[in-house]
């Protein structure tokens, strides 16, 4: 697609809870025009980064898509 997909925000799957961010941008490199995505998402669960059941997972995906 051309922007950034609607499925940004905050979401809670199975007791987790997940963040979904993402950005683009449009880039003219030599006559040719790249949209570069940003995809950040982070789970977490548990309490506090100090409780024994705290879990967290982060991940950033970056996609250069030539138009």
């Amino acid at each position: 697609t051309d922007t950034c997909a609607p499925a940004a925000g905050t979401y809670t799957i199975n007791g987790v809870q997940v963040v979904v961010n993402c950005s683009s941008l449009d880039y003219n490199e030599a006559g040719n025009t790249t949209r570069v995505f940003q995809v950040d998402v982070r789970a977490q669960s548990g309490g506090a980064p100090s409780d024994l059941d705290f879990v967290s997972r982060q991940l950033t995906v970056v996609l250069n898509v030539e138009l």
